[in-house]
């Protein structure tokens, strides 16, 4: 083989590895561009959107072999906002049957077991995870998620003096006066 057709070869296979290379790139940049466009959507309140992008990078991140820890807890809080609570229930079990201590997965499980009126199973995962969170933003929001957990085992157990005292605990003021406006509203159900 002369030495112009081994230099034209190795320059070829260079640039067929490149190329390949620049492709998974693209794959890679196109999967992150969709999880944080649903991340995005579900901070906006819109799960159906989310969850149309994530079902996109789902493919991208199955033909690719990227892990799809971060797509997985994602399609649990799209399902959450959905009221897909059985979906959303079996993505954290499988979540947490894979790393039992990730302190986010014991946070979408109590998410998930709140949402299906199972206050005390809720609190103890919320603890879990709040052992686990290091950031104190995340502690208080967890810390917040604790104090919802009995605010309403308080208030279904017709306590709504506690319930009401485990409300003023509540830092977060969006979730203060969400969970005071549901309050409101099952007050007034209740008397017609």
């Amino acid at each position: 083989m002369s030495k112009e057709k081994l230099i034209t070869l190795l320059l070829t296979a260079s640039l067929l590895m490149a190329s390949g290379g620049c492709a998974t790139d693209m794959a890679r940049v196109d999967y992150d561009n969709k999880i944080n466009t649903a991340f995005a959507q579900l901070q906006d309140g819109k799960p159906s959107q989310a969850l149309k992008n994530l079902e996109l990078a789902g493919k991208i991140g199955e033909e690719n072999g990227y892990d799809k820890t971060e797509l997985k807890q994602l399609f649990v809080e799209a399902n959450l906002g959905l009221g897909n609570n059985v979906e959303a229930y079996a993505q954290a079990k499988e979540l947490l049957d894979s790393n039992p201590q990730d302190a986010y997965a014991n946070e979408l499980m109590g998410k998930v077991l709140l949402k299906e009126g199972q206050y005390s199973e809720a609190e103890k995962y919320f603890t879990t995870a709040q052992a686990g969170y290091e950031a104190p933003m995340d502690s208080a929001r967890i810390s917040d998620l604790i104090t919802l957990a009995r605010y309403f085992a308080a208030y279904e157990e017709a306590n709504p003096r506690l319930a009401d005292g485990y409300l003023r605990e509540i830092q977060n003021a969006d979730l203060q006066l969400a969970v005071d406006k549901a309050q409101k509203n099952i007050i007034i159900k209740d008397l017609y």
